[in-house]
């Protein structure tokens, strides 16, 4: 890739998703005379005919814009949107199999610095966001049945996203009769920490607009890492369509680009040293706070953990990769070592909240005597392992739509004693209510507790219609 693409990022994932047989989606990342091209398609029209679909796209686009120079980036992806349909068009008429088979196209052509614009355009319901300052804002407009009604102001934009025909679109790739693609009036001059997400209808029919900035806005985790998390979300949600994602993301802005600001090649070795050091200071300064916090945690752990409220957690209190804010520590009722298996509920202080199915995990030095057996929305049930616990408490972490819990659990033996050989297997679930903290819901104004098994109400996802103007094919 071009050095005059230093300032932006990419990061990308696809997959099949849980339903499909064939992953219909396609995506390039090239540099062209018009700039840096970064497109995805999203196939339809059966599992031979999707695939043939955006791969045809693809290839389209790519031939058209590498060997033509065109002045203007708008006229650029009018004209290579408009190659990719008569691609498709002709393919069908010499492959008559292939008859009915379409694709969307989203598209984004980045120019090479000082310049660093953004122009886009679009076919279908495939999407182009971007996200800034924690804030997503949808450029492309969804060229689909739902959205139509939206327009006319027959349904709300929230009404859509549950509409039984939301998977229908008015206009794609392949149609001798396709409307001409829409096209950016004006190109974006990113700033720094900008970040333009491209996706096919896999993605934004599982995963919510706050969750998909919220996943991009984590810049503890790599660009790729983010792409792969938002599928693997889509994933968890049912994936019931294939999934993409490219995420460009601008390391500067344009301001910022420009060769007086370029550092001097004889002086990027001195950064560089200074980099290095910075680094190495930082690394021997974890390393000692970390021995240190090993010293006093198990000594702070046992003591009486009766606070509640904010508090930030960075990574050092698990062995994992997250980076842990806004977490609330809550200290529970105890639960009874005897029961083989102990369920804990109502762990959130907010009834419209839902545990992530990926996230609950016991403190490292419990594993060896218990493990999380299952995670259903607002309940976490601990399976004890047969290794006898001899500890007063086990503490537990998990992930919610909206914050972290870190929950303490006091532990005790049963009435008759520690949990015999003879009884491992225990009784019926132990049930552990676990409260908000005081200063969030006054005791005046505390909602009554889940009933034990309760589940949360959730809307399906409807299954994808199977029909040539059915996006989801």
């Amino acid at each position: 890739m071009d050095s005059n693409y230093e300032f932006c990022l990419i990061g990308s994932c696809t997959d099949v998703g849980k339903v499909r047989k064939v992953n219909e989606d396609s995506t390039a990342v090239f540099d062209a005379p018009n700039g840096r091209i970064v497109v995805v398609c999203d196939g339809m029209g059966g599992h031979a005919g999707g695939k043939e679909a955006s791969e045809t796209a693809i290839l389209a686009i790519k031939d058209f814009l590498l060997n033509n120079v065109i002045t203007d980036p708008r006229e650029a992806i009018y004209h290579a949107i408009m190659a990719a349909n008569n691609a498709i068009v002709n393919r069908t008429q010499t492959q008559p199999a292939l008859a009915g088979m379409g694709s969307t196209c989203v598209m984004l052509i980045i120019t090479p610095s000082p310049d660093g614009k953004v122009y886009y355009g679009h076919v279908g319901d495939s999407r182009i966001y971007v996200i800034a300052n924690r804030r997503i804002k949808q450029l492309t407009k969804d060229h689909s049945f739902v959205q139509m009604l939206v327009d006319k102001g027959q349904i709300t934009p929230e009404q859509a996203e549950h509409h039984p025909r939301k998977n229908e679109i008015t206009n794609a790739l392949g149609l001798q009769t396709m409307q001409p693609p829409t096209v950016c009036s004006e190109p974006i001059e990113p700033e720094a920490g900008n970040c333009f997400l491209l996706c096919s209808d896999g993605l934004t029919g599982m995963v919510t607009d706050t969750h998909i900035e919220r996943v991009i806005s984590n810049r503890s985790l790599k660009i790729r890492e983010r792409a792969e998390k938002l599928v693997r979300l889509a994933n968890e949600a049912g994936g019931v369509d294939n999934i993409t994602v490219q995420l460009v993301e601008f390391a500067l802005g344009t301001s910022d680009i420009s060769e007086s600001d370029k550092p001097k090649p004889e002086k990027r070795w001195k950064k560089l040293i200074c980099i290095l050091a910075v680094i190495l200071v930082a690394g021997v300064l974890a390393w000692f706070g970390t021995k240190w916090w090993m010293a006093h945690r198990d000594k702070g752990e046992e003591s009486d953990n009766t606070e509640t409220g904010f508090s930030e957690i960075t990574d050092s209190n698990m062995t994992n990769s997250f980076i842990l804010k806004d977490t609330l520590n809550i200290t529970a009722n105890p639960i009874f070592f005897e029961k083989k298996q102990s369920q804990i509920a109502e762990i959130l202080s907010d009834s419209k909240d839902s545990i992530y199915s990926s996230t609950a995990k016991v403190i490292d030095k419990y594993k060896d005597y218990l493990d999380i057996r299952k995670i259903d929305g607002n309940y976490i049930t601990i399976n004890w392992k047969d290794k006898d616990f001899t500890g007063t408490q086990i503490v537990i972490m998990c992930e919610t739509e909206k914050r972290w819990y870190r929950a303490t659990i006091p532990v005790k033996p049963s009435v008759s004693g520690a949990r015999s050989a003879g009884n491992k297997n225990g009784g019926d679930n132990n049930i552990l209510k676990i409260k908000p903290p005081e200063e969030e819901k006054p005791e005046a104004e505390k909602p009554e507790a889940k009933k034990p098994g309760a589940e949360k109400p959730g809307a399906e996802k409807p299954e994808a219609e199977e029909s040539v103007g059915d996006s989801t094919q």
